[in-house]
């Protein structure tokens, strides 16, 4: 029989607190993706973990969409025995959002705009020109209610005309143009939201001079503005649907200043997403205003727009 033995010494050295240095996991990100903040700096540090975890963090926090659109259609005749007229139309449209939430603080900006024109017989008219900036911000109190602020300014592109053969100018830019402010409670459950505002603001601007002088949507003549405080309500649906060809969006704001008839503006936008780049696009608006004091019927106003046409689409990955 044999037999044999073995031995071995261990030897634990005493390491005093300041050999260590530490690694902060706190959630946050250094102004430069690049430099590499000082307590990461140890034997058992990741550069490429370290920089995809700020990348994924990042993601997390920020989402963009942009959506892009060109409808056209044409009719011509030539020698044609039932006649008709040559027609060109062409409605241009974009749409941006960019979110960023951190925490509880979350904040939403985007912009929709909208110009179309026709030609008939080689006489141009615009027939869509609107645009509209959105701005929220809001503070969670808890799962679903958070205290919210929202600022949304509505005007258009270019000068209007009265009608294709009379030059008359009726509108351009930021004349008429709508700042609509809220501040208040904000209930979420996704995908609706209710802004709900004790105490808003609605402002009518015209800053152009020549139609200043002549008072425009409930504006006194010589004012460039006119200013009303009261409560607001503002819902929103954003949704996708039946494998995203689906997209729906619709807005519905109302206001009062506790002393005249509310007004109500609805807006919807229904995207049906055929292909990649091919989009059939569905756009409604009601639009309510009897204080306005505008030139058309104080009733209950109503504008459509469906078009198929060319579409690009981006959302960056959550």
């Amino acid at each position: 029989m044999f037999a044999g033995g073995a031995s071995a010494q261990f030897t634990i050295s005493t390491v005093t607190p300041g050999e260590i240095t530490a690694r902060d996991l706190r959630d946050s990100l250094a102004p430069d993706p690049m430099v590499v903040p000082a307590t990461f700096k140890n034997d058992f540090f990741d550069r490429a973990f370290w920089l995809a975890e700020k990348r994924r963090i990042r993601r997390s926090r920020h989402h963009t969409e942009l959506n892009a659109a060109l409808q056209v259609s044409q009719t011509q005749f030539k020698n044609w025995a039932a006649g008709g007229d040559n027609t060109f139309n062409g409605l241009a449209t974009l749409y941006f959002r960019h979110s960023h939430k951190r925490e509880k603080l979350s904040y939403d900006a985007s912009f929709d705009g909208r110009y179309g024109m026709n030609f008939i017989d080689n006489t141009r008219f615009k027939n869509i020109d609107e645009f509209k900036i959105i701005l929220n911000s809001s503070w969670d109190i808890n799962q679903w209610w958070s205290y919210a602020a929202s600022a949304t300014l509505r005007s258009q592109f270019s000068t209007g005309y009265k009608s294709r053969d009379e030059q008359e100018r009726v509108s351009t830019i930021m004349a008429p143009g709508f700042l609509e402010l809220s501040v208040g409670f904000k209930y979420t459950n996704k995908p609706f939201s209710v802004l709900i505002s004790p105490v808003g603001g609605n402002a009518v601007f015209v800053l152009d001079r020549k139609l200043r002088e002549v008072g425009m949507n409930g504006v006194d003549p010589g004012d460039k503005a006119k200013w009303e405080v009261g409560p607001s309500l503002r819902f929103n649906l954003d949704y996708e649907f039946y494998k995203k060809i689906f997209w729906i969006r619709s807005e519905l704001y109302t206001f009062t200043n506790l002393k005249k008839t509310p007004m109500a503006r609805w807006e919807t936008n229904l995207d049906i997403r055929a292909t990649k780049f091919l989009t059939t696009t569905f756009k409604g608006i009601l639009y309510y205003d009897r204080q306005s004091e505008a030139e058309k019927p104080k009733s209950l106003q109503y504008n459509s727009v469906i078009s198929v046409g060319l579409s690009y689409s981006f959302r960056s990955k959550q």
